[in-house]
């Protein structure tokens, strides 16, 4: 069964409620990944490093290459907000050496907001904002094997000024979940349903053909090239192709200046 989307999760206390809502069945202990309907989850451990080595390690089995889907979820801090409440990060800092990554605001949500992701738990909220340990390790390593698009992150509020950490219980972790049930539902559809424009796109875009047929690509050059332009229909700017598609400039294009030239204007909309 062809998998569209992974769920990363840090701990099987959060995966507990999302396992039964897809009603999904264990296939692996170590790592202990769990697979539904077109849906694959796997519990990565806490921390940064262990949600990059988690979707590592699930981009591996993908061994037919199609484009997939990512999401990580689970629970974080916030100075603020209620608790229970959802939030899709819109963009993620890694607060140890203050990098910035920006997810795509693509999905149907009007919850969105900052999230830092810390080394230590965070239990003084020093800002307005959200605070967890996987999101930006499993951002960076999920959009070198998918698309911008395809990759969020969805925080359930668990802890903030007035509820400290340390009050948070398994059953509370569950109540969290089971309130924003509909909400994951409709996201993961979304983010499929997103998934599948996408290959649809790809598939019927000439200019990836041009581009294949009159430049010499590697296997990897080639999966770059078709991403970079699904990115450019997903965003609406497919006519700007067309500056790279002349006779002139193509002949004068390797692989490895076309995948570079064909960032650019991409970077003007992230």
């Amino acid at each position: 069964m062809e998998t569209e989307l992974n769920l990363v999760i840090a701990h099987k206390l959060e995966a507990k409620p999302l396992i039964a809502l897809f009603d999904m069945r264990q296939i692996s202990r170590d790592p202990a990944i769990y697979e539904g309907s077109k849906l694959r989850l796997i519990v990565s451990g806490q921390g940064q490093h262990w949600a990059q080595e988690a979707v590592n390690f699930l981009a591996q089995q993908n061994q037919a290459q199609t484009i997939q889907a990512w999401m990580n979820i689970g629970i974080a801090g916030h100075q603020t907000l209620d608790l229970g409440r959802p939030l899709l990060a819109n963009k993620i800092i890694n607060r140890s050496s203050g990098e910035a990554v920006y997810p795509a605001p693509l999905l149907a949500i009007k919850q969105v907001g900052e999230l830092h992701t810390v080394d230590e738990p965070e239990l003084n909220y020093p800002q307005n904002v959200a605070y967890d340990m996987e999101a930006f390790g499993f951002f960076q390593a999920a959009t070198a094997h998918t698309n911008l698009e395809l990759v969020q992150s969805l925080k359930i509020i668990s802890d903030n000024l007035a509820h400290s950490a340390d009050r948070i219980t398994p059953d509370k972790v569950l109540q969290l979940f089971q309130t924003n049930t509909d909400l994951i539902n409709s996201l993961v559809a979304d983010l499929q349903s997103l998934r599948a424009r996408m290959i649809e796109t790809q598939l019927d875009t000439p200019e990836f053909a041009r581009f294949s047929e009159q430049v010499h690509l590697t296997a990897t050059q080639r999966v770059q090239v078709q991403r970079l332009c699904q990115r450019y229909y997903a965003f609406g700017i497919q006519q700007r192709l067309s500056e790279l598609l002349t006779p002139n400039t193509l002949g004068t294009l390797n692989g490895r200046e076309l995948v570079r030239r064909l960032r650019l204007p991409l970077l003007e909309q992230e």
